[in-house]
């Protein structure tokens, strides 16, 4: 700890680790190795004296992995290594940016991961703990996994061994060797509008994961991406493309307004998006997992987001109680650099930031990245259509047999084209699909159904609207017979 500024396997030293809960659950007692984790050091004059670690579990300290249900949701109970992160952006110990103190929140870098979790992929998953380092009280920190070889193998099958992965940039090789994403960078420099050179492209980059990798960190306003701060892996064996992980995304959440849309970084994902909006099929496929993730009930909505923050700001409150009273005051009375200074609590600073956020930022973020994205080209003028079951917008959901489905559109023009069985009433080039149906009528629900449509304008369609319908057992309340001939009446 005391040597924060030197990493690699030369500064690795011997430990023992404990997690203790405090309702009695058993936790685990390991011997294991540890190191500072990321660019951290011990010059306050630089960062931070709170530093980030990393436990790795090999046989020379001890056990080989660390057998344990550290994540409810998740299905691995068997871990190389886990990051001990005390975060160092956002933070009450920043050293010389006062904005970066008052935003303090210790919840986005694992908030990104949750919603990449919750949007259909694989991400790092965490849980926030009280460390205590030799004894002392050490403050907040969230132990979370890290996308290397060992987590690829771990959540997507094979060995350590089959997995390249690349973090920060096309040179920075975590694992395996960078040649398959070289050779991905090149196909993408290609001419992106040639489907050959598209199908040829999803041979490498794994198209849906990354789309929604994308949507997320647009969303979130990631201004200190993606010329770093990223993570990449396939497995080379089985033929897999590369799947991007969300990683020390600390600088999101501060400006409603920010726009990150049209980044373009030098063998990044920011470079590959840039070049595949070349191809038609891929900005369909594009605003189709913005339509899901922005609309209804997708995870990007101002509700579907606020409700993941929450509950990850419930988890750490009251605790960050405790890291003002062990860093809050560090700025102001222990090394006093890049003022004013202030003694930072939950009350005033904490719980001030999390009530922006509430009013000013998730309310109004999907509607502003939506004309962002709009604007880059990235999603379509003409909007999806939307559903009425019995003059009731629904998207989705129970209903009872016999009821009526509406689909509406909500453009001035344009026409709606829909299947009941699953298709996308749009096929690869842009013409119509043979069976789909202009809406012209109710449909009445009589079965489960699953309801795709459509607005085709012109030579444009909008985003895909997708809904699953599902029949309620039984009958409907109003049609419950009674038999009231036993009941009595009274005055």
């Amino acid at each position: 700890y005391s040597n924060g500024a030197l990493s690699g396997i030369n500064w690795e030293r011997a430990c023992s680790a404990e997690l203790i809960f405090s309702d009695g659950t058993e936790g685990f007692a390991i011997n294991s190795g540890i190191r500072i984790q990321g660019q951290t050091s011990t010059d306050p004059n630089w960062k931070s004296p709170k530093l980030s670690m990393r436990l790795l579990f090999k046989n020379e300290y001890g056990p080989s992995h660390l057998e344990f249900p550290l994540y409810p949701d998740s299905s691995v109970h068997s871990f190389d290594t886990l990051v001990l992160d005390a975060r160092l952006n956002q933070t009450w110990i920043h050293p010389w940016d006062l904005g970066q103190r008052i935003r303090a929140q210790y919840l986005r870098d694992q908030f990104m991961n949750d919603a990449q979790i919750v949007m259909g992929h694989l991400s790092s998953h965490g849980r926030y703990v009280h460390l205590f380092l030799n004894g002392l009280y050490w403050g907040l920190y969230d132990i979370h996994e890290r996308p290397d070889e060992h987590f690829h193998s771990d959540y997507l099958g094979g060995v350590d061994e089959d997995y390249d992965v690349i973090r920060h940039n096309p040179f920075d090789v975590v694992s395996g060797s960078n040649n398959g994403y070289n050779e991905m960078l090149t196909i993408a420099r290609g001419d992106l509008s040639s489907p050959a050179q598209y199908n040829e492209l999803k041979q490498f980059l794994e198209i849906v994961p990354f789309i929604d990798y994308m949507i997320l960190n647009f969303w979130a306003g990631n201004d200190d991406w993606a010329h770093k701060n990223w993570y990449a892996g396939r497995n080379r064996i089985d033929g897999s493309g590369f799947r991007y992980f969300s990683w020390d995304a600390e600088h999101t959440l501060k400006n409603v307004l920010e726009n990150v849309v049209l980044k373009n970084d030098f063998g990044g994902p920011t470079e590959l998006l840039q070049r595949l909006k070349q191809n038609d099929e891929f900005l369909i496929l594009f605003a189709d997992r913005v339509q899901k993730q922005l609309f209804n009930e997708g995870v990007l909505t101002p509700k579907g987001a606020w409700s993941l923050y929450e509950k990850r700001a419930n988890e750490i409150d009251p605790a960050i109680i405790l890291e003002s009273a062990r860093w809050g005051d560090h700025r102001r009375d222990h090394h006093p650099v890049g003022g004013p200074y202030d003694l930072y609590t939950r009350d005033i600073h904490w719980v001030n930031e999390l009530n922006r956020l509430r009013d000013t930022y998730f309310p109004f973020r999907t509607g502003i990245v939506l004309n962002q994205l709009r604007a880059a080209g990235l999603f379509p003028d003409l909007d999806a259509p939307m559903f009425e079951v019995n003059g009731s917008p629904q998207h989705g959901g129970s209903v009872w047999d016999g009821e009526r489905l509406v689909i509406l559109n909500p453009n001035q023009s344009g026409t709606i084209y829909f299947t009941i069985e699953g298709s996308d009433p749009r096929v690869e080039g842009g013409g119509i699909l043979d069976g789909a149906l202009p809406f012209s009528a109710p449909i009445v629900l009589t079965s489960d159904t699953v309801v795709r449509a459509r607005v085709f304008g012109g030579s444009k369609w909008s985003a895909l609207a997708e809904a699953e319908f599902k029949l309620n057992p039984g009958p409907r309340p109003t049609q419950i017979e009674l038999d009231v001939s036993n009941w009595w009446m009274y005055d």
